[in-house]
This record gives structure tokens, sequence and C-alpha cells, in this order.
């Protein structure tokens, strides 16, 4: 992502999360696909304007979420399903 930087803890991350639905829009998103690749967990999503069924697709956003000691310790946002994997083998 253009602007991506660490953001660290619970309200720091979500004032991230709203900052960017504010800037971009949309507030809704579609779970597509939730699997294991590597030792983390590739979560792929489309985002919406809403919840409607005919709502608006902003685009597809790839999430690689790491999880330790049953806490999420780091996601990283890939725009492409590719950069995600590409990101699990280095």
């Amino acid at each position: 992502m253009p602007d991506a930087r660490p953001w660290r803890g619970r309200d720091a991350v979500l004032a991230r999360l709203e900052e960017v639905a504010a800037s971009i829009g949309g507030r809704w998103v579609e779970l597509r696909e939730v699997r294991p690749v590597g030792g983390e967990i590739l979560v792929a999503m489309t985002w919406r304007m809403d919840s409607s069924s005919d709502s608006a697709v902003l685009g597809d956003v790839f999430h690689l979420v790491e999880v330790a000691d049953g806490r999420i310790r780091r996601i990283r946002v890939f725009l492409t399903e590719e950069d995600a994997l590409a990101a699990t083998a280095g």
C-alpha cells in the first residue's frame, strides 16, 4: 500500500481503518476465502460501499494474518493475491 507503515495496538488499528474508510468510502467487506498459507492465514475479501447485494465494488483486498498465542500478531495488506502469496515465500 502506498502509505504502508505499522499501526500498533487496537485503538491505532481501528483509527486507521476508519481513516481508510472515510477517504475511500466503502464500509463493508465480503469475505471470499480464508485459508492457511505457510505459517499465516490468507483472507481474501471484496471491499464494497455497503452491505446491499447491488453495492458498488471498490476492489479486492488480501490480508496475511499472523496469529500467535491465540491473538493477531500482525496483518499485512496486499492489493493482489499474487503479492500476498509472494510475501509468504520470503
